[in-house]
């Protein structure tokens, strides 16, 4: 049974949840700095994958049918248990939450770090289906994907129901080709890494106006500090 959430993970899953809630009622003053929010459930494709091996990639041409009903199976337990752990969260607001630590819009966050192995013709065809399904039932909500992804992207943007595009390695991409659709439908683009210069100097605005919301990996506090001086001066 996909609903069934009495097995496996789930309750340790639960658990958590539990326990975090405990402790906001013994320090009420964390409930307003902490966010409970949905754990990384992945996507259709990726938790089939995980279940199956890599012979699934195999199977996609062998045994497309299967392969559809499984994702089918995958997607129904996805949003299941999303369900199921909403009254655990503390999320928001309205449709946004919160993933990778940065706020997303959407209520849900696909990862297709998976499909990345299959060709963007293939995704469109067997597996697009089913991660909008996902989407669609939370109102929409984003997709995450590391890799060279450009192809992939733009099968994504196809989506009715996506709202924001999450990419794990923006430097193996080239940005400034993709922000081009993604300006054209509106979708903003999370963590996108930049390096200091580009925030000192503001060259970032230049090149991404709107729509991005900016990663940069300090090296210390001081650094941070700086940096975002730095910016807010260059910007000011």
């Amino acid at each position: 049974d996909p609903l069934d959430f009495s097995r496996g993970w789930c309750p340790r899953v639960v658990e958590m949840y539990q326990y975090y809630q405990s402790v906001f009622f013994k320090h009420p003053e964390l409930k307003r700095l902490v966010r409970l929010v949905l754990p990384d459930l992945q996507g259709p494709f990726d938790n089939l994958e995980l279940i199956v091996g890599s012979d699934v990639f195999t199977q996609l041409y062998t045994h497309e049918d299967l392969v559809s009903k499984a994702l089918q199976v995958m997607a129904t337990a996805q949003i299941g248990f999303a369900r199921y752990l909403e009254p655990y969260l503390s999320d928001g607001p309205g449709m946004f939450s919160h993933q990778h630590a940065v706020m997303i819009k959407g209520g849900i966050l696909l990862r297709d770090d998976s499909v990345i192995m299959v060709s963007p013709e293939m995704y469109r065809a067997l597996l697009a289906p089913h991660d909008e399904q996902v989407l669609r039932e939370f109102g929409g909500g984003g997709v995450h994907i590391c890799g060279k992804a450009e192809s992939h992207a733009l099968a994504f943007l196809e989506l009715p129901s996506i709202l924001c595009l999450d990419l794990g390695q923006p430097e193996l991409n080239d940005m400034d080709k993709l922000y081009v659709h993604l300006e054209r439908r509106r979708i903003p683009l999370t963590r996108m890494k930049v390096s200091r210069y580009d925030l000192a100097t503001a060259r970032i605005m230049d090149r991404f106006p709107t729509g991005v919301s900016l990663l940069y990996e300090a090296d210390s506090l001081l650094d941070a500090k700086e940096t975002m001086e730095a910016y807010i001066r260059a910007t000011g």
